[in-house]
């Protein structure tokens, strides 16, 4: 059944529908007056509803019953990529979210390409709205959040609640594996990935003196985009829903 998602639904009753949502269900899914969806509010649960009164661009549905709770994940990771250029960031963002994280905060690095600036005030709202459709394919009713880029220095002011990682080839880096051996109770994460060419000295070492630890993902270089993917992976299937 086709998903939506509509924050303002928190319980059966009748709804306007978002200009948005009226053109992806009539334009889009070609949905007809009495046919069902699913609706998801972004926290934690997901409706059935039914398409009621259409017009061009307007639509009422209602809602018809409870469907399902999203329970807690077993691990939290957010993911703090380096800022990179383009279409790279908005899927790194989409394929985050599809796995399961439970927020994304970019970085400014010494080495970020992207224009952070403009980032924080024109693709904030694309980069939501990127998570919402991931989570509506994917089958996900928890949003992550997305927050606005930082720099390195401003995200390690906030100590971890969890554990911090960060994913630099270093002789004292280990294995997700390994850490998994030692610690296997783990449930929150924090995951730092640097931009194309990594993390300098400098914030390698302002990462390993907020107590990080550096994690390696095997012989290969990954790219920017790939690297916190193939983490967030890893992570949950040693800790997470993916075992």
């Amino acid at each position: 059944m086709e998903r939506l998602y509509l924050p303002e639904v928190k319980a059966p009753g009748k709804v306007q529908l978002p200009r948005q949502a009226v053109h992806y269900l009539v334009r889009v899914l070609r949905l007809k007056k009495g046919q069902d969806f699913l609706v998801f509010d972004g926290v934690a649960d997901e409706w059935r509803a039914s398409l009621d009164e259409l017009s061009r661009n307007e639509a009422e549905a209602t809602v018809i019953e409870h469907v399902r709770r999203e329970e807690s994940p077993p691990v939290e990771i957010e993911v703090l990529p380096a800022s990179i250029k383009g279409e790279r960031m908005d899927w790194a963002i989409q394929k985050c979210c599809e796995l399961g994280v439970s927020a994304i905060r970019p970085l400014a690095t010494e080495r970020t390409v992207a224009r952070i600036d403009k980032q924080k005030t024109t693709r904030l709202e694309r980069w939501r709205t990127i998570a919402a459709e991931a989570c509506r394919q994917s089958g996900r009713i928890r949003l992550p959040e997305i927050h606005a880029p930082i720099t390195l220095s401003e995200a390690l002011e906030n100590p971890p609640i969890g554990i911090d990682l960060a994913l630099h080839f270093s002789k004292e880096a280990i294995s997700l594996s390994t850490l998994f051996e030692e610690r296997p109770n783990i449930e929150r994460f924090r995951v730092f990935s640097g931009p194309e060419g990594g993390f300098t000295d400098d914030e390698a070492r302002l990462l390993q003196q907020s107590g990080a630890r550096f994690v390696s993902l095997g012989p290969r270089v990954l790219r920017a985009e790939t690297a916190p993917l193939a983490a967030v992976s890893l992570l949950q299937g040693f800790w997470g829903d993916m075992s």
